[in-house]
């Protein structure tokens, strides 16, 4: 198989974009919420890019979590932690991509310049 083949060690990948992608749902929330109170586009824009990027990057983390996983069981490895941690994993995908789906839905409809960069 390719992936086999990469020089990449997944315990090694799997951990940093865990700790990358848990980060930008609250940033992305904590940006949302402060754009409304404060008025503020960049904010909102900040928002919905670190939205944007989770939703884009929390599939990658998920894929690199099960290859490592499959690279502890084909080495005699079993821990039931790993299942919850593996069904927790591909929950967080989901809502990942269900927030940036309902987003864009929302935001769009209320305006034509989501995408653009804020004005400055």
């Amino acid at each position: 198989m390719f992936i086999t083949l990469l020089p990449v060690s997944w315990n090694h990948v799997h951990p940093v974009l865990v700790h990358f992608t848990t980060a930008l749902l609250p940033v992305s929330l904590v940006c949302d919420l402060g754009g409304k109170y404060f008025k503020r586009e960049s904010l909102t824009a900040a928002g919905w890019w670190t939205l944007f990027f989770g939703a884009v990057a929390t599939p990658v983390t998920a894929l690199t979590g099960w290859l490592w996983m499959s690279d502890l069981k084909s080495n005699g490895f079993h821990d039931d932690n790993l299942v919850v941690h593996q069904w927790l994993g591909v929950t967080l995908v989901g809502g990942f991509l269900i927030t940036a789906i309902w987003r864009v839905m929302v935001v769009s409809s209320r305006q034509a310049t989501m995408f653009a960069p804020p004005s400055m």
